[in-house]
């Protein structure tokens, strides 16, 4: 039986929903370069160019945020937080043009906040923090998410020379590598980050889905086992370290829950997959694997209801085909056994 390959173990894209749904989310990743940690502020979410508050949250350490039950329309996202100038971002949520490339109505927004020179937070960091060095931040995350890797390095490492303590520049320059297959640099500046930042998982639960996939792919090229168990120890190791700085950390489960398929202990695997879906439900890369899980186990119905559960929600993923064809094999499965 075909087995449905690992949804790429990429960077997470929250695409949850179906396209005719008339309720919306906003996924928000924040930017704050400073040596200082600046989590845990509040975001609201305003009417467009105005100052209703339609709702409001705050940002975990991680500088992650979330709105959901939102109505179609236009809003400003608003952060006023000690030492930046006000950010207001405009989010169209809905869009006709947005569900139409996505079939999602899942919203994500990058916003990278700017250090504000008449403040005396941060002051000694004002000279480094320049306009220039956060447009060009600015333009290697583009360029990521353009998919095109090779123009983001460019960016992102002119900004780690110019300023070596911007933990997501090197997060996301790890990012960039990564995407090269430049494993090796990749892994140099996760582990710069978390030096950075040791109380921050997100450098540790970037580590782990590097070694796993690292573990991947030698499973794929038919290595020695012995490579491919200790690299997936050094994930699990990382992961675990993760998990235990932040427990709510969605993705850090499902790629323990990936380590745990690759190593076979399928129980276990389920486990993790159940709770990162239990804490994002949208994440379906978490469902894909769980299918695989239940697919190893021969629990057929089980395997068919989260390869339905991810068909339904997520029509425009590049996994939809092969999960279409898995999903028939398992229904032909289901009448042989019964």
């Amino acid at each position: 039986m075909t087995k449905i390959s690992l949804a790429a173990l990429g960077l997470i894209l929250f695409w949850s929903a179906v396209a005719d749904a008339q309720v919306f989310m906003i996924h928000g990743m924040v930017s704050a370069p400073s040596k200082k940690p600046v989590g845990g502020f509040d975001v609201f979410l305003k009417d467009r160019d105005g100052s209703q508050v339609i709702a409001h949250t705050e940002a975990n350490k991680s500088g992650d945020f979330f709105f959901s039950n939102l109505s179609r329309g236009t809003y400003d996202i608003v952060i006023e937080l000690d030492g930046f100038r006000e950010s207001r971002t405009p989010v169209q949520v809905g869009s006709a043009t947005s569900l139409a490339v996505t079939g999602s109505t899942f919203q994500t927004v990058s916003i990278i906040l700017v250090p504000d020179s008449r403040t005396r937070r941060l002051a000694d960091e004002r000279n480094a923090y320049t306009s220039a060095i956060v447009n060009e931040y600015a333009k290697g995350l583009e360029e990521l998410d353009k998919k095109h890797p090779e123009l983001a390095v460019t960016y992102l490492e002119n900004v780690v020379k110019q300023v070596p303590e911007y933990l997501d520049a090197h997060l996301n320059l790890g990012f960039a590598y990564q995407e090269l297959f430049r494993r090796d640099q990749a892994e140099v500046e996760f582990r710069k980050a978390q030096s950075l930042k040791p109380d921050s998982a997100r450098p540790l639960v970037a580590l782990g889905r590097l070694f796993a996939e690292e573990a991947a792919i030698q499973i794929q090229a038919g290595t020695k086992p012995g490579f491919i168990q200790f690299k997936l120890s050094q994930a699990r190791e990382v992961l675990v370290e993760g998990i235990s700085i932040d427990g709510n950390f969605a993705s850090a489960f499902y790629y323990l829950g990936a380590v745990d398929f690759y190593s076979s202990d399928y129980l276990n695997a389920e486990k993790e997959l159940k709770h990162a879906l239990e804490l994002k439900p949208e994440l379906w890369e978490a469902r894909i694997m769980l299918a695989n899980v239940y697919i190893k186990q021969k629990k057929w119905n089980a395997a068919l209801d989260n390869l339905e559960e991810f068909l339904m929600n997520n029509s425009s993923s590049p996994y939809r085909r092969e999960a279409d064809e898995v999903r028939a094999e398992v229904i032909e499965r289901l009448r042989t056994v019964q």
